[in-house]
Order: structure tokens, then C-alpha cells, then sequence
């Protein structure tokens, strides 16, 4: 926690007293998700394109939401910090678990085609140990330098 302090900042003498928000960090945008609208995948999908990109031009690709991620369609901007808090986090990591994963990743899927670590991956989730849906998105979006992910 920052203590109270002077900052120069481009020419402007700022003052802080209790708790300092630099004006950088006050440019940040802000995106709110909520888990208690987020059942399933599809939920998740839905509540993210209305809360963060403003659209639905996401349809649930991984990938997809990946570049989305990175600017430039119509969503942040790379160069744009931002942060997106997820309320009711504990409730999507409950919800969003290695089924809904399963379901995610055999969609579409032919397993005649399937080489070994696909099957080995779908082993883990239909135990229970492998990855979830949650831990998919977190690493997702974390996995952008100018977006900061805080679950609530």
C-alpha cells in the first residue's frame, strides 16, 4: 500500500494523501464480469461480449478470443491497459470445470483422428484432473501483458 506523496507528473504537481492513484492508473478502463450470470461456457461467452468487447463478434473460439484480446477489432487496444475484474470468481471456477471443458473440447472433435495427447488430455478432464474451462480463460487473458485480471 502507497503512503501519501508529491508526483510530478508532465507538469502538474499532484498531491496525494491516503491512497495515491497515479494519473496513469487513472486512464486505466475497467471491465466487470459477473459470475453469478455465468452458468456454463456459452454463458461466459455471452457475458464477456457484453461486458468487455461491447459486441458479440466472439462465438466461444479460444483463439479467437486470443487475438480479440490483442485490439484492433473493434475491442481494447493492444497498447490500452486495462483490467478486468471477475465478481463472483469462486462461482465460475465451481461452474466452468474440467465437463464444461470436456464439452468445449470434444465439440467438433472426431476422436478417429485424435493423436495421443488429445486423448491423453481428454482422459485427464473426464477425470477430473486435467485443465478447466476456468483455467483455460484466466490463462487466456493473463497472458496479455496489458490486461490485469482480478477475481473477486
Amino acid at each position: 500500500r502507497r503512503k501519501g506523496r508529491v508526483v510530478l507528473y508532465k507538469y502538474s504537481l499532484w498531491i496525494f494523501a491516503r491512497d495515491p492513484v497515479l494519473p496513469h492508473e487513472m486512464m486505466k478502463k475497467e471491465y466487470s464480469i459477473d459470475g453469478n450470470n455465468i452458468s456454463n461456457f456459452k454463458e461466459f461467452v455471452q457475458e464477456f461480449n457484453k461486458k468487455v468487447f461491447k459486441s458479440d463478434h466472439w462465438h466461444g473460439n479460444i483463439d479467437t478470443l486470443d487475438d480479440m484480446l490483442d485490439g484492433g477489432y473493434g475491442t481494447p487496444d493492444e497498447s490500452e491497459d486495462f483490467t478486468i475484474f471477475w465478481e463472483n470468481a469462486s462461482k465460475s471456477r465451481e461452474d466452468l470445470d474440467a465437463n464444461e471443458y470436456l464439452m468445449w473440447k470434444m465439440k467438433g472433435a472426431d476422436m478417429r483422428y485424435a493423436d495421443e495427447s488429445f486423448k491423453k488430455e481428454i482422459e485427464l478432464a473426464q477425470s477430473g484432473l486435467g485443465m478447466t474451462m476456468f483455467m483455460l480463460l484466466v490463462n487466456t487473458i493473463v497472458n496479455h501483458k496489458n490486461i490485469q485480471l482480478v477475481l473477486n
